[in-house]
């Protein structure tokens, strides 16, 4: 941090249209920067990990769809000024610029300040404590702006899926009236066989009498067909028929008791009381009641909590010397998702050579290089999260991501290197053990 320790860093970054979370870091002190710009509340508020978690119930609150990209863009910055509605940094490469709420939006603009008034890590007293006093009474306001957001979007894909579903009950009950035509003309149609033997080449119907009602039956024929070929398939269809109705009953009643409990939720959600947890609650058991084939899972997961409203990361994120993050993927699919869905082409990945083991991404301003020190620690991470973690000496492949692709038909997790460099890594116990212990949770 250039020598200066008054400054809070950004170590993490939640960015969504109307509303911007930054987690700081300054020497001893870890603080959340809320900026947000929602109807009728554009402000921007300081409060404390446990004070996000009471709020929202875990890192980020329902109702809001969240850009790791632009996230990663606002990570390693240096925080200065917090004022009503507004953030001043300075980014990675330099630029000063403001985050600001306005006209609904949080966004990110340069800066005019040739130097900030207050510095933010330097907060009197007297500041946290109206902080506090704001947090106390804005953050609520968002969460339930984001549940009532979430709610309304939930609402809107159980309604969607309610109307397939009627039309899916509607064409089965249509299934069965047919079988059920059909099976009980097959029944009757043993009365046919002998009209069916003595029918003449082209005959056009048969017909015959049901001597136990009484009633004529009459069954229309494809003269190009015999008769009897004609009845024996009809025997036969009905018999598919009804080992078919069976499983359409079975289909017709599922179907019947989805549209129930998602009829039942979408009922619930208009609770003036509803809460996150209970919104979650709501999600899961619409998700569960739905048929596979009715997909509910992305709609419901990108606007309601999850459990706890917990999201989990498909990375560890450890803290690197001048506080550069290390991104460390959890496994195969996790590993994939931070390659080639999170990390941008100009970040840094390694991975220990011709190991099984984790991804890592260090992330870079585009057109900076990575610092000697930091590709050393990386690289440790990289040969500890493998199967060569008990090895002395250990090579590792580095190169930036845009030289990575993924190939057609590959498992998870599996990159093909295009250019690289290796390093040959002789592993030092102690500093793996410090990198360990600055992992961010």
């Amino acid at each position: 941090m250039d020598g200066d320790v008054r400054f809070a860093m950004v170590q993490e970054a939640d960015v969504a249209e109307s509303l911007v979370m930054l987690r700081t870091r300054a020497p001893g002190t870890t603080r959340i920067v809320v900026v947000v710009a929602l109807p009728g509340l554009h402000t921007s508020v300081v409060t404390d990990v446990e004070g996000r978690r009471a709020a929202f119930g875990g890192r980020v609150p329902a109702g809001l769809d969240f850009d790791a990209r632009a996230g990663e863009k606002l990570v390693g910055a240096k925080v200065h000024e917090v004022s009503e509605g507004s953030v001043l940094l300075d980014l990675r490469d330099g630029t000063r610029m403001r985050l600001e709420a306005v006209g609904g939006r949080v966004r990110l603009r340069p800066a005019d300040d040739a130097t900030p008034a207050r510095v933010f890590a330097e907060a009197t007293p007297d500041e946290i404590t109206a902080w506090s006093a704001r947090a106390a009474e804005t953050l609520p306001r968002i969460g339930r702006a984001g549940v009532t957001a979430s709610a309304k979007a939930l609402a809107g894909t159980l309604r969607k899926a309610e109307t397939k579903l009627a039309r899916r009950a509607e064409a089965i009950g249509g299934d069965l009236e047919k079988m059920a035509r059909t099976t009980a003309l097959a029944a009757n149609a043993t009365w046919l066989v002998a009209a069916a033997k003595n029918a003449p080449r082209g005959a056009t119907e048969l017909s015959a009498i049901d001597y136990g009602t009484g009633e004529p039956i009459v069954m229309r024929l494809d003269p190009g067909k015999p008769a009897m070929v004609q009845l024996e398939a009809l025997f036969r269809k009905a018999k598919r028929l009804r080992e078919g109705r069976v499983v359409a009953d079975k289909r017709l009643a599922e179907t019947r008791d989805a549209i129930g409990v998602l009829v039942e939720a979408r009922s619930a959600l208009g609770d003036p009381e509803l809460d996150a947890t209970t919104l979650a609650a709501i999600a899961r058991r619409a998700k569960d009641a739905a048929p596979r084939d009715v997909r509910l899972g992305k709609d419901a997961a990108s606007t309601t909590v999850r459990e706890g409203n917990e999201k989990r990361r498909c990375f560890r994120h450890f803290q690197g010397s001048g506080g550069t993050r290390i991104l460390v993927g959890r496994g195969g699919e996790d590993n994939e998702t931070l390659t080639f869905k999170l990390a941008a082409p100009h970040d840094m990945w390694l991975h220990a050579k011709e190991r099984n083991g984790a991804h890592v991404i260090v992330p870079l301003a585009k057109g900076k290089g990575l610092p000697e020190g930091v590709l050393v620690e990386a690289a440790l991470l990289a040969a500890h999260f493998s199967d060569a973690r008990d090895e002395a000496i250990v090579d590792v492949q580095y190169t930036p991501r845009k030289h990575l692709r993924k190939p057609a038909g590959g498992k998870k997790g599996l990159a093909v290197v295009s250019r690289e460099k290796v390093l040959v890594l002789r592993v030092d116990r102690a500093a793996v053990a410090r990198l360990l212990d600055r992992e961010e949770t």
